[in-house]
């Protein structure tokens, strides 16, 4: 089945980062620390994160380029 794995550009337009399960494929494909950010809701639990400096895309490229079954698709932050 294929997937998808979305990677934002950060509102500061210094990184590419992901989230929630993303961020997990994220990590583990490209071998980066997962974090986590809060919720917007004081209730919730922290959320899953990864990412990178914009300026090392080209050296994750290559990587993601090697998942086999998903579609990676870039794009803007949508909340800024």
């Amino acid at each position: 089945m294929l997937g998808a794995l979305v990677i934002e550009r950060s509102s500061d337009r210094r990184f590419y980062e992901t989230f929630f399960e993303d961020a997990q494929q994220l990590a583990q494909t490209l071998d980066l620390i997962l974090t986590s950010q809060a919720s917007t809701d004081p209730n919730a639990e922290r959320i899953p994160a990864a990412g990178f400096p914009m300026k090392s895309l080209e050296k994750y490229l290559e990587p993601l380029g090697r998942v086999g079954g998903v579609a990676i698709a870039f794009c803007r932050n949508s909340r800024g």
